[in-house]
This record gives structure tokens, sequence and C-alpha cells, in this order.
């Protein structure tokens, strides 16, 4: 959330803001995948309850819901929406 809040303030429309979302037992999951350490992660699913609450994103473009898409699928729409959001925004000018 802080870096996505330095980088509104440079009032930049090309500057798109996704927000990739994923569960606690998604993200647990991957983390198993990963290998990395219990400890680990569990500090991390407890972090990112705070981090990442719908409170700290209010300036969020385009949220992806990851839990039900391959990694190919949300780059695909990530990428779509990037072009699309850019083309409009070059249509302005």
């Amino acid at each position: 959330p802080n870096g996505v809040k330095s980088m509104l303030s440079l009032n930049d429309p090309r500057i798109i803001i996704f927000r990739l979302n994923a569960d606690s037992t998604t993200r647990f999951n991957r983390m198993i995948i990963r290998q990395d350490p219990l400890e680990k992660i569990r500090e991390r699913i407890s972090n990112d309850k705070i981090c990442f609450s719908d409170d700290n994103f209010t300036n969020v473009d385009y949220t992806i819901d990851t839990d039900t898409h391959t990694i190919l699928e949300v780059t695909d729409e990530v990428y779509s929406l990037y072009n699309k959001k850019l083309s409009q925004l070059n249509h302005k000018a």
C-alpha cells in the first residue's frame, strides 16, 4: 500500500494499479509448494491480513481474483487490461 501511495503521488495517469487477490488458503498452499518455512508462512499470512485489507486499496484500477485462474490467465488479463487502459489514455491525448 505505501508503494501505491508513492506511485500515485506522481500523478501520472499511465500508472495503472492492479490488485491480485488470493485467499489465505491459496497463498498458504503456494508458499508450501515453494517450500517456504512454516513459521514464515504463518507470519506472512498474519501480516497480509493487515497490509492487504480492503481499506488499504481505494485507488485500484483493476482487481483480479487469482484463486480461480492460472498464472498464464492472470498475466494475459493484466496485459490485456493494461493495454486497453493505455489505449484509452492515448485517445484522450
